[in-house]
């Protein structure tokens, strides 16, 4: 006669306690004909090998996903361009679905159910749109595309959606914060940022034949019109342009920024939250150089060099360079010695230079008011923070533009149909070459009219970008890359 000691028992004859709470449970049977049943709370005999429990949660769940995921195929847009998605999603298994998403999960909703929709669901969202709608402030777009797909398919198989949020959109292989990407070797790039250099301007000009530099890049190169982001401010837009993050995400907000004692002062490189390009390409061991561009002060120690936007007079605070401290301006700081001597101050500016631009006179012997003296001045500071960056510019590159070489050219002016060249226009407007009766206090309409007069002095640097030998070296025939052309 057999004998079985307590413990076989125990092991062959197993109760098991339900609890309750926020989960709901199922009993089954691996292999005997048991259909699956919802248990109540309490104890049950659950034979090891025989059948089995199996608990969900019953309240909403969290899952932060990547896709595409490894193995899979890649995500791509409507043309072409492949990217990476990462993000979170809310679920939650009602009740009367338990039984169903049971038969399909055996107790994995999120990876045998959830994840393959959500792929599903998400290749199509992108697949809709180009890579300009769905990345950067349009992830938005993005989520309401991937909300309404997914909401649908996965009702019908039994789960509720609560909420979807995409956290970032990138070109597949790019990483914030990684090198995703070997340095080519023999590659060189020089980024020219024109401020407010709005295309519907700059095709007027390129038409009368004043910018013939940027007309050969354009020729012989690819041009595309590029979204901007809300607010158009120059401190947030080309931070954003430096770094591929939303404002909110690189911090730099506004013109001014509170120093902690209620007093109002430039942004500065302290506010920005996150690397930018220069700072990726150094730890890579990629030389750079960045001139003028916005909250680069106090300049960054990089494998190269910074001339920070605090080096050239400013509207912000006009006090002579041989007053100032030269901390902070320059990396490396004995750089700020070298090119002390170019900066122009608003003074040096001429009436004559002036006069290229803007009226000097009232006309008839009537004198400006003091007001518009005050806004005079501060148009010479324009031209001379425009002339000393360009001065730089050539003098540092008049023997070889580092690998990576950045710089702003600043003008004081914004594109049309913005609130900021609305404010810079009516600033200078009473100084047009062409009085109007209403010129003293311009009109919107009247500002955008006229708003490529205040682009002359754009024609002034843009026709003097790049030494002669970049002036005069042949430009690549096919460019690299993708580009999207919009009108």
């Amino acid at each position: 006669m057999a004998r079985f000691a307590p413990s076989d028992r125990v092991r062959t004859f197993s109760l098991k306690k339900v609890g309750e709470g926020e989960r709901t449970t199922v009993l089954d049977s691996p292999f005997l004909p048991v259909a699956p049943r919802v248990v109540a709370p309490g104890w049950r005999l659950v034979p090891p090998g025989l059948l089995r429990l199996t608990t969900y949660p019953a309240g909403a769940q969290r899952m932060a996903f990547e896709f595409p995921r490894p193995g899979e195929g890649r995500l791509s847009t409507s043309e072409g361009v492949g990217v990476g998605v990462e993000g979170n999603l809310t679920y939650r298994v009602p009740e009367e679905s338990i039984l169903l998403l049971h038969r399909k999960s055996r107790g994995d909703v999120a990876d045998r159910v959830v994840a393959p929709v959500l792929g599903e669901a998400l290749a199509g969202a992108v697949r809709g749109k180009s890579y300009a709608g769905i990345s950067g402030e349009h992830r938005s777009e993005l989520e309401s595309a991937l909300s309404l797909r997914l909401g649908r398919l996965l009702r019908a198989r039994g789960v509720l959606l609560v909420s979807a949020r995409i956290d970032s959109v990138r070109v597949a292989g790019a990483r914030a914060g990684k090198k995703a990407f070997h340095p080519v070797a023999g590659a060189r790039l020089l980024v020219v940022g024109l401020d407010g250099a709005d295309w519907k301007i700059v095709d007027s000009l390129l038409a009368q034949g004043k910018m013939p530099n940027l007309a050969r890049l354009i020729r012989e190169g690819v041009r595309a019109r590029l979204k901007t982001i809300a607010p158009a401010l120059s401190p947030v837009v080309w931070t954003t342009i430096a770094t591929g993050f939303l404002p909110p995400e690189h911090g730099i907000l506004d013109f001014l920024v509170d120093d902690g004692s209620g007093r109002k002062i430039p942004v500065t490189s302290r506010q920005r939250k996150v690397r930018a390009i220069w700072n990726l390409l150094s730890e890579a061991g990629i030389p750079v150089g960045v001139i003028g561009w916005w909250a680069t002060w106090p300049a960054e120690a990089v494998n190269g060099y910074v001339v920070s936007d605090r080096v050239a007079y400013q509207l912000f605070g006009q006090t002579p360079v041989s007053e100032t401290s030269p901390r902070g301006k320059t990396h490396p700081p004995e750089l700020f010695t070298k090119i002390a001597p170019l900066v122009a101050s608003p003074q040096s500016v001429t009436d004559q230079e002036v006069a290229r631009f803007v009226r000097t006179d009232r006309g008839g012997g009537e004198p400006w008011s003091a007001q518009a003296e005050s806004r005079l001045d501060e148009f010479r500071t324009v031209l001379a923070a425009a002339r000393s960056y360009e001065g730089i510019a050539m003098a540092l590159g008049s023997g070889r533009f580092q690998p990576f070489e950045a710089i702003y050219c600043r003008h004081g002016v914004h594109p049309p149909r913005t609130r900021t060249s609305v404010v810079s226009q009516e600033r200078w407007m009473p100084f047009m070459p062409t009085r109007t009766k209403r010129s003293e206090g311009c009109s919107k309409r009247r500002g955008r009219k006229r708003a490529s007069s205040y682009f002359r002095i754009m024609v002034s640097v843009a026709t003097s970008i790049g030494p002669p030998a970049i002036r005069e070296s042949p430009m690549p025939r096919r460019p690299v890359g993708t580009a999207s052309t919009e009108s």
